[in-house]
This record gives C-alpha cells, sequence and structure tokens, in this order.
C-alpha cells in the first residue's frame, strides 16, 4: 500500500511518517536532493532511531506544490500518484512569509 504524505518535512508529516512503516511518497516544495535533507533532519527532531532515518532511502519524494491544480505535478504523474495511493496524509501547510 502506498501513502502520500503532504508537508512531510514538518512536525505533523515527519511523525507520520516515522509511525507508518508503509510505501511512502512525499510531496515537497523544494527539489528532491533539498528535501531529503529536511526531512532527514525533521525525521531526526521526531525522535527516528537509525531504522527511521535508513527508511528514509525507501521515501519517494515528489516536488509539488499543494495549492496548485493536480498539486502542481505533471499530469501522467498526478495520474499515476492517484492510481497507486491508498491514503492520502494532508498535512502541510500554508506559508507566506511575513
Amino acid at each position: 500500500m502506498t501513502t502520500v504524505i503532504t508537508g512531510a518535512t514538518g512536525f505533523l508529516g515527519s511523525h507520520r511518517l516515522v509511525r507508518d512503516g508503509r510505501r511512502v511518497t512525499a510531496l515537497a516544495r523544494r527539489d528532491p536532493p533539498a528535501a531529503r535533507g529536511r526531512l532527514a533532519h525533521a525525521l531526526k527532531a521526531a525522535g527516528a532511531g537509525q531504522g527511521g532515518l535508513a527508511a528514509l532511502a525507501e521515501v519517494h519524494l515528489l516536488r509539488g506544490d499543494v495549492s496548485r491544480p493536480c498539486l502542481g505535478l505533471d499530469t501522467g504523474t498526478y495520474r499515476a500518484l492517484a492510481e497507486e495511493a491508498k491514503e492520502i496524509w494532508h498535512c502541510a501547510a500554508g506559508h507566506r512569509p511575513a
């Protein structure tokens, strides 16, 4: 089963990711290498041990934006994700710099 998590680099999303234990696709605003670094930091803050950090290699990261149509993904990627996902955990929050 594939679970999609928005906001995986945030407080709620990272805690959900640590406890999931399923195949996970995470949607992030930044490109995957930058998002992977932020996600590693968030997992450490969420209390993930070495097993949780090792599982990070299995997380499929997609660059997207929840405020855009089709999550900011191209049509093919969006359709494939919609067919594959069995659960969606929407943990993203609005973000506007002050």
